[in-house]
């Protein structure tokens, strides 16, 4: 740093700059030009610049903050990889940008205090807020829907539970009496042994020997803490969130590889190598049905489970046991 061959007091220094270290250089320039052995004392030159440099005001120094929040569809489920960028209005070139992650939450770097223009933007889908950031504020924006022209949101919100005194005893009744008395049952934990029907877009407990009930069918999800459903199905969010957990033991890994396993290569469906029979406990929820458009059957226009919302009945997984599986080759 070069200091000017007539060094400013101090109180021009402290007009030219907040820096503190060229403050402290201008300062000491000042007191060697006017002080000499002759003159000033070691010690006396020391107080002068002590005095000189405790005139110096304080820096102030603002705090970056972190702008944080969730990318949602109007269906409430998260969206993946949808493009956050961040920057002054009016502005271009660089700015902050980030990805949203399988839960559709993002982060962005820390910025100052001030007005932005935060865009969200995924397959040629675009939201576009302005914010304004606090200093010393960490921002959480919460969920921000990016509408993505769904034509059918399937109930997915949580479903309050409690512990059924049936629960046992459906192990000998059987699954079908959920389908004769489905309000009997609603938000309970209960046990049924179920065979498994799986495909795309199909995650069901086999009911056909049942004939017809109040419901005609019941839909089988995992409950919270496996990365993925085991299978896909429209529409919604494919990674379980319910607030029951799954127990994800040997039992449920032995399970799950024999419910999943496929033969390749596999053409015109029929891919799947085992029929599956295993016995669930979970919670059952069912939603208010009414006769559908033909007579025949019964259906619940409110939207109920599964794909696009037509089951109305569903038994969210908490654990299984005593799994058998057959091969489903055709002889």
């Amino acid at each position: 740093m070069r200091i000017p061959a007539k060094p400013p007091t101090c109180p021009e220094a402290r007009r030219k700059t907040k820096d503190d270290y060229v403050v402290r250089l201008y300062c000491v320039a000042e007191l060697s030009s006017v002080t000499s052995p002759l003159r000033v004392s070691a010690l006396g030159a020391t107080l002068q610049m002590l005095i000189c440099v405790g005139q110096v005001p304080q820096v102030e120094h603002h705090t970056r903050v972190r702008i944080s929040g969730r990318v949602v569809d109007e269906c409430w489920s998260p969206l993946f990889r949808v493009a956050v960028t961040l920057r002054k209005p009016g502005k271009t070139g660089s700015a902050e940008t980030a990805l949203t992650n399988d839960h559709g939450e993002f982060g962005l770097l820390p910025v100052e205090a001030g007005i932005y223009d935060l865009r969200f933007e995924a397959t040629g889908k675009l939201v576009v807020k302005t914010i304004e950031v606090s200093d010393g504020t960490d921002l959480d924006l919460g969920e921000i829907v990016l509408n993505q022209n769904s034509m059918y949101c399937p109930q997915s919100q949580p479903v309050p539970y409690k512990l059924s005194t049936v629960a046992q005893s459906l192990d000998e009744t059987g699954l079908c009496e959920l389908l004769q008395h489905p309000d009997r049952f609603n938000h309970e934990i209960l046990t049924v042994r179920a065979r498994i029907k799986i495909a795309f877009e199909d995650f069901e407990a086999d009911v056909t020997d049942c004939g017809r009930g109040i419901i005609g069918a019941v839909w089988l999800e995992y409950g919270r803490g496996p990365k993925r459903q085991p299978t896909i199905w429209c529409c919604g969010d494919m990674t379980p969130r319910d607030p029951l957990e799954m127990i994800q033991n040997d039992a449920f890994r032995e399970f799950h590889r024999y419910l999943t396993a496929q033969r390749t290569p596999c053409t015109g469906g029929g891919c799947y190598k085992y029929q599956v029979t295993t016995t669930l406990t979970g919670r059952f929820d069912t939603v208010p049905v009414e006769p559908c458009a033909n007579k025949k059957s019964m259906c619940c226009p409110a939207g109920g489970f599964g794909h696009f919302g037509i089951f109305c009945g569903r038994l969210v997984m908490q654990s299984v046991r005593d799994t058998t599986a057959i091969s489903s080759m055709r002889q």
